[in-house]
Protein backbone atom coordinates (compact mmCIF):
# COMPACT_ATOMS: atom_id res chain seq x y z
CA UNK A 1 0.00 0.00 0.00
CA UNK A 2 2.77 2.44 0.95
CA UNK A 3 4.45 1.78 -2.39
CA UNK A 4 1.27 2.61 -4.28
CA UNK A 5 0.90 5.90 -2.39
CA UNK A 6 4.52 6.82 -3.12
CA UNK A 7 4.03 6.04 -6.82
CA UNK A 8 0.93 8.24 -6.93
CA UNK A 9 2.77 11.15 -5.28
CA UNK A 10 5.63 10.80 -7.77
CA UNK A 11 3.14 10.72 -10.63
CA UNK A 12 1.38 13.85 -9.33
CA UNK A 13 4.75 15.60 -9.06
CA UNK A 14 5.56 14.62 -12.65
CA UNK A 15 2.23 15.94 -13.94
CA UNK A 16 2.75 19.21 -12.07
CA UNK A 17 6.23 19.57 -13.51
CA UNK A 18 5.05 18.92 -17.08
CA UNK A 19 2.02 21.23 -16.93
CA UNK A 20 3.45 24.07 -14.80
CA UNK A 21 5.49 25.59 -17.63
CA UNK A 22 3.93 28.13 -20.02
CA UNK A 23 4.05 25.48 -22.77
CA UNK A 24 2.42 22.91 -20.51
CA UNK A 25 -0.32 25.38 -19.62
CA UNK A 26 -1.03 25.99 -23.31
CA UNK A 27 -1.25 22.23 -23.89
CA UNK A 28 -3.58 21.85 -20.92
CA UNK A 29 -5.82 24.64 -22.23
CA UNK A 30 -5.92 22.96 -25.64
CA UNK A 31 -6.79 19.60 -24.06
CA UNK A 32 -9.54 21.33 -22.10
CA UNK A 33 -11.05 22.79 -25.25
CA UNK A 34 -10.76 19.50 -27.14
CA UNK A 35 -11.90 17.09 -24.41
CA UNK A 36 -14.53 19.13 -22.63
CA UNK A 37 -16.42 20.40 -25.67
CA UNK A 38 -19.59 18.38 -26.04
CA UNK A 39 -21.82 18.80 -29.06
CA UNK A 40 -25.35 17.53 -28.52
CA UNK A 41 -25.77 14.11 -30.07
CA UNK A 42 -28.43 11.44 -30.20
CA UNK A 43 -25.79 8.79 -30.82
CA UNK A 44 -25.12 6.87 -27.59
CA UNK A 45 -21.68 5.75 -28.77
CA UNK A 46 -20.60 9.35 -29.44
CA UNK A 47 -21.90 10.43 -26.04
CA UNK A 48 -19.97 7.68 -24.27
CA UNK A 49 -16.83 8.54 -26.24
CA UNK A 50 -17.16 12.23 -25.24
CA UNK A 51 -17.58 11.22 -21.61
CA UNK A 52 -14.39 9.19 -21.83
CA UNK A 53 -12.47 12.16 -23.23
CA UNK A 54 -13.78 14.35 -20.42
CA UNK A 55 -12.74 11.79 -17.84
CA UNK A 56 -9.20 11.70 -19.24
CA UNK A 57 -8.95 15.50 -19.11
CA UNK A 58 -10.27 15.62 -15.54
CA UNK A 59 -7.63 13.08 -14.48
CA UNK A 60 -4.84 15.06 -16.13
CA UNK A 61 -6.07 18.32 -14.59
CA UNK A 62 -6.46 16.77 -11.14
CA UNK A 63 -2.97 15.27 -11.18
CA UNK A 64 -1.47 18.48 -12.58
CA UNK A 65 -3.12 20.66 -9.96
CA UNK A 66 -0.40 22.43 -8.01
CA UNK A 67 -2.24 23.53 -4.91
CA UNK A 68 -4.41 26.52 -5.69
CA UNK A 69 -2.93 27.36 -9.07
CA UNK A 70 -5.31 30.02 -10.47
CA UNK A 71 -4.66 29.01 -14.09
CA UNK A 72 -5.63 25.39 -13.46
CA UNK A 73 -8.70 26.52 -11.53
CA UNK A 74 -9.68 28.73 -14.50
CA UNK A 75 -9.29 25.85 -16.93
CA UNK A 76 -11.27 23.45 -14.78
CA UNK A 77 -14.09 25.95 -14.31
CA UNK A 78 -14.11 26.82 -18.02
CA UNK A 79 -13.12 30.45 -17.42
CA UNK A 80 -9.79 30.65 -19.16
CA UNK A 81 -7.99 33.86 -20.06
CA UNK A 82 -6.65 34.62 -23.51
CA UNK A 83 -3.11 35.32 -22.28
CA UNK A 84 -1.43 32.35 -23.94
CA UNK A 85 -3.62 31.85 -26.99
CA UNK A 86 -1.77 31.82 -30.29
Amino acid sequence: MQRTVEKLWRLKRDYRLVFSSPEGRRVLRDLNRFCMYVAPTADANEAVFAMGMQRVFRRIAALARAGDDPMLNEIQSGQESDDDHD
